[in-house]
């Protein structure tokens, strides 16, 4: 009977032991892939495309934009997204930004530097 027991924990925990941090990360990638519109007023609209670009238009103050090349690292609890900056000695150059809350509409990062959240909702396809 303990066997049994023990045999169904492990057969209940395997999955949750086969899923690294690469599949998380993949995971995550995938549901970040989409437009998504900023709620504040310096967060701009950011577009994270398949193939590792990104766009960022109207952030910040000065409503500046952005482009260039992003990808996702897992530090401690929370994914962090980093966008590289193709512009070299820009301002900007690489921002970290923790992920907060992602799913299929609301994104919510935590800026690295000023600690200021970040909140975008998925952008409808536009017709």
């Amino acid at each position: 009977m303990l066997r049994y027991a023990l045999f169904s924990l492990f057969l209940a925990i395997t999955p949750v032991l086969a899923t690294g941090p690469t599949d998380t990360k993949q995971v995550c990638a995938s549901k970040l892939i989409g437009v998504w519109e900023g709620q504040g007023g310096c967060d701009g609209d950011l577009t994270i495309r398949a193939d590792k670009t990104f766009e960022l238009k109207g952030y910040g103050p000065g409503g500046d934009t952005l482009s260039g090349l992003w990808h996702i690292e897992w530090e401690g609890q929370k994914p962090t997204l980093f966008l590289v900056d193709k512009q070299p000695g820009t301002f900007y150059g690489i921002m970290r930004l923790q992920i907060g809350k992602l799913d299929k509409q609301n994104l919510q990062i935590t800026h690295d530097k000023s600690e200021r959240l970040g909140e975008y909702l998925r952008s409808s396809p536009k017709k």
